[in-house]
């Protein structure tokens, strides 16, 4: 959510521009709360988590391309020919 406050020049610190993102943003990032400390779920809210931030990759520079194919591998989402495939 920083990433998208920065994109957006919201403050980036200790979640101050959290509340100030438009609502369809904030609503991007629901799926990624933890919701239980159940295995499945914490696995579920990582898979969300890191769809985010890549969505939000532009603000990050080089870094989320870089390591892209192995967040992808590590949520069990695979790449084939540089592309994400579900």
């Amino acid at each position: 959510m920083s990433l998208a406050c920065r994109h957006l020049g919201l403050p980036t610190y200790y979640g101050r521009g959290f509340d100030e993102l438009p609502e369809h943003v904030r609503r991007a990032f629901a799926d990624a709360l933890v919701r239980s400390l159940d295995r499945v779920e914490l696995l579920r809210a990582l898979r969300y988590a890191v769809e985010a931030l890549l969505r939000e990759r532009d603000e990050a520079g080089d870094l989320p391309a870089t390591i892209e194919p192995r967040l992808r591998e590590f949520i069990g989402l695979p790449m084939m020919d540089g592309i994400p495939h579900k």
